[in-house]
C-alpha cells in the first residue's frame, strides 16, 4: 500500500506541475473544485437568489410557519 501511495503521490505531483490547458490557471485533480467550493460556502454561506428566497417565503406562509431570517454570518464548520 505504501508503494502504491508513493506512486500515486508522484503522479499527482507531476500532473499538478504540468502546464495547464489554454485559458486555465492550474491543473486540478478530481474533487479539488468541490473541496474549494465547500470551503468557500463554509466561510461565506450559501448564496440564495431572490427567486429562491421568495419560494421559501411562500412555502413558509403556506405551512403557517415563520420564515427564518437569512443570516449574514455563515455557520461554522462542525456546528
Amino acid at each position: 500500500m505504501a508503494e502504491f501511495k508513493g506512486r500515486m503521490d508522484g503522479m499527482i505531483e507531476r500532473l499538478k506541475n504540468s502546464d495547464p490547458a489554454e485559458d486555465f490557471d492550474e491543473v486540478l485533480m478530481p474533487g479539488e473544485p468541490e473541496l474549494r467550493q465547500e470551503a468557500e460556502r463554509l466561510r461565506t454561506g450559501i448564496p440564495l437568489s431572490g427567486k429562491v428566497l421568495a419560494s421559501l417565503q411562500a412555502e413558509a406562509e403556506d405551512l403557517g410557519v415563520p420564515m427564518p431570517t437569512p443570516s449574514s454570518t455563515p455557520i461554522a464548520e462542525g456546528a
